[in-house]
């Protein structure tokens, strides 16, 4: 095996040991409700993602958020889209 190959077999397997995975999107909806914003967005939910992991929200998410309120009105439940990492 040549060094470079070793090299960066060795930085790969460091990495996916070490917790560097991708981000991934988590849903929930026990708590989730439609909320008024710039649009009307699913929100209200918090400890939808595993332990040790971050929630937050892209634009991905926030999409996903909007497109869940659409047809319903403030205060109706929807299912609720975080970004975890």
């Amino acid at each position: 095996m040549q060094f470079t190959t070793f090299l960066t077999t060795a930085v790969i397997l460091a990495m996916a040991s070490s917790g560097l995975a991708a981000c991934t999107y988590e849903q929930g909806n026990y708590f989730s409700v439609c909320k008024i914003g710039n649009n009307l967005f699913c929100g209200g939910m918090t400890g939808i993602c595993s332990s040790g992991q971050t929630e937050d929200f892209d634009d991905t998410a926030t999409k996903a958020n909007e497109e869940s309120c659409k047809g319903l009105t403030a205060g109706n439940g929807c299912t609720q889209t975080v970004r975890c990492c």
